[in-house]
């Protein structure tokens, strides 16, 4: 089951909207996996051969939405960062409850769920902040991103 994109994209619009040298990415990837096929070639899989992943760590639910709220919830400084306007509104709050009540969805349909460092090939150009887990299951893999930079 993959992750629901757009509450991934209104996550990106509303971060980047107004925001200061700071840009939002947020995506998702999801694959087909044979039982027993390693982690990093399940990363590779999703995002491409150039991707090499690094550092597996696993990982309860609990730990990985706390992750992504910090991250998400990252205010900046005066330079680079999202509008603190955007960050404060009802309407942010509402898409990020939506989008952690999504991960957390997903992490109950995973076997096992792991943190990651992409040595290459990262889809985007963390500055700030990145995350990047994958969700395995017997037959399937997913993997999210997320990462801001200037």
């Amino acid at each position: 089951m993959l992750m629901k994109s757009a509450i991934l994209s209104e996550m990106c619009e509303r971060l980047n909207s107004n925001a200061t040298n700071y840009t939002v990415f947020l995506q998702s990837y999801q694959v087909t996996a044979t039982a027993g096929e390693s982690s990093d070639n399940r990363v590779s899989s999703a995002l491409g051969a150039e991707a090499l992943a690094v550092e597996f760590q696993e990982v309860t639910e609990d730990e990985i939405v706390a992750e992504i709220q910090d991250s998400l919830m990252f205010s900046g400084d005066t330079g680079a960062g999202p509008d603190a306007e955007v960050v404060a509104s009802v309407e942010f709050s509402n898409c990020l409850d939506e989008l952690l009540a999504e991960v957390r969805k997903q992490a109950k349909a995973a076997n096992k769920i792991e943190r990651f460092w992409l040595k290459t090939g990262h889809p985007a150009y963390p500055v700030f902040w990145d995350f990047a887990l994958l969700f395995s299951r017997t037959d399937a893999s997913f993997v999210i991103i997320g990462s801001a930079s200037d």
